[in-house]
């Protein structure tokens, strides 16, 4: 039950977040590839939690080692210029909240085994 209302809560921040910079206009190509990849990543998020199978194994082998890279460095690159215990805390934060999805990526690639998530 946790997974699907993670997975729910996350796809929710990630539309509004996103209809927010498109509202506003401040949707640029960066933002703009940043929501492509996050949007696939909860694609293999939902084929985890629900059973099934998007892509092959090996997409989401190549896919998951891209996403977190992507991440870090997309949140080191947006960080305001800050002192480094704050960025650290920060960059930890993020990691934290975005655990889950990234556990669920690398179980959907590497352990996928048409077995459903713990409840």
């Amino acid at each position: 039950m946790f997974w699907k209302i993670y997975f729910w809560l996350l796809t929710i921040a990630y539309a509004l977040m996103f209809g927010s910079e498109v509202f506003k206009g401040t949707l640029d190509l960066l933002h703009g590839l940043d929501y492509m990849l996050s949007w696939v990543g909860l694609v293999g998020f939902f084929g985890y939690i629900y059973k099934r199978r998007f892509f092959k194994p090996v997409f989401w082998k190549v896919y998951f080692p891209i996403q977190l890279i992507w991440d870090l460095v997309l949140s080191i690159k947006f960080m305001p210029q800050s002192p480094v215990v704050l960025v650290i805390i920060t960059l930890t934060l993020g990691f934290i909240l975005l655990l889950p999805l990234y556990i669920a990526l690398f179980k959907y690639a590497y352990r996928f085994d048409n077995q459903p998530p713990n409840p």
